[in-house]
């Protein structure tokens, strides 16, 4: 029987501690196998491991972990991860992931064996019993090969899904998959999700200063990337191409801002850009309103000082940060 189908724009934080695969377009253009799992919400974000399991290689791939923003959908996930383009997904029973890959849950039951072993040391130390220690540090040293040795005993082992104890191949498992989307997402859907990615990270003004070169028209992956947007006509016969020009040149032009970093920017610009990082960093997360003040404050001063017309203009009221560019007015 089918799994029970999750549709494609479903929220992450949705999907919290579950296990998901998806069957979709990867990025060889051939049909593959996703297999994704979400960790706990924490503060509006959600771990999830995920890896596309059609793709072999030799060693094999490490699945990729991230904290990604609650709010983003499955859909858009899987297109910024791999490129990949999802046509169904479902909820799987378990996924079992190599060694540690898989994305954390509660990191202090990690720690509970070593508070333990501490524990005892300490009472060791008190009551002056050199057989306490020597169990002390045994214990560590145990907790720490054996977390080791399982780490190591599963890291060339492909994820895969298990249901009643047995692992299923891919070929089962796409087949459990195929009663939700068939005829996959439409042109319309796929160029919908590549603007909700683009205006997710176009609203996260720390991405904005480390990959600014995705908002700097001047640079070619990019200008080819505002191209097919500007071209995308949703009632055009040639829309399936259309939206895989708008895919295709978004990757690229995503790829090659990530690459470059703050080394697009002039060169001495990049001390003050590196400081503005840090500073809004710190406007995002403090917990004192003094602190989260001055803090916004520093940001609008560093990146005005900048005045590089790709750079967001800040406004220190705004919650992202972000404001809105003044228009130029017209001469009187």
């Amino acid at each position: 029987m089918p799994w029970p189908p999750i549709p494609l724009d479903t929220p992450l934080g949705e999907l919290s501690g579950k296990h998901v695969a998806a069957a979709g377009i990867g990025v060889l253009g051939k049909r593959t196998l996703v297999l994704i799992s979400v960790g706990r919400l924490t503060k509006g974000r959600v771990w999830v491991s995920c890896m596309d399991v059609g793709l072999r290689s030799d060693p094999p791939a490490i699945p990729h972990t991230e904290l990604v923003p609650a709010s983003a959908t499955l859909a858009s996930a899987l297109l910024g991860f791999g490129p990949i383009r999802a046509t169904s997904a479902g909820e799987v029973p378990h996924i079992v992931w190599p060694g540690n890959s898989r994305p954390p849950q509660n990191r202090w039951l990690l720690l509970l064996p070593y508070a333990l072993a501490l524990a005892i040391i300490t009472l060791a130390f008190w009551l002056q019993s050199p057989a306490l220690v020597i169990s002390g540090l045994g214990t560590i040293l145990a907790v720490y090969l054996g977390s080791r040795f399982t780490s190591m005993a599963g890291a060339s082992m492909p994820p895969h899904v298990r249901e009643d104890g047995r692992e299923l191949m891919a070929s089962a498992v796409l087949s459990r998959l195929t009663t939700a989307l068939p005829e996959g997402p439409s042109p319309a859907q796929r160029v919908d999700q590549v603007k909700a990615t683009y205006g997710e990270l176009a609203a996260d003004i720390v991405y904005r200063i480390e990959a600014s070169a995705l908002f700097d028209p001047a640079v070619e992956q990019t200008q080819r990337f505002q191209l097919a947007l500007l071209a995308w006509d949703p009632s055009s016969p040639e829309a399936a191409s259309l939206a895989t020009e708008v895919e295709d040149s978004f990757t690229e032009a995503r790829a090659t801002a990530e690459r470059l970093g703050l080394d697009h920017l002039p060169e001495t610009a990049r001390g003050t850009a590196s400081r503005a990082v840090k500073s809004a960093k710190l406007a995002l997360s403090a917990t004192t309103e003094a602190e989260r003040l001055a803090a916004r404050r520093q940001v609008a001063d560093l990146l005005g000082s900048l005045a590089l017309y790709w750079l967001p203009p800040v406004d220190e009221d705004a919650p992202s940060l972000i404001g809105q560019r003044r228009m130029i007015e017209p001469a009187p």
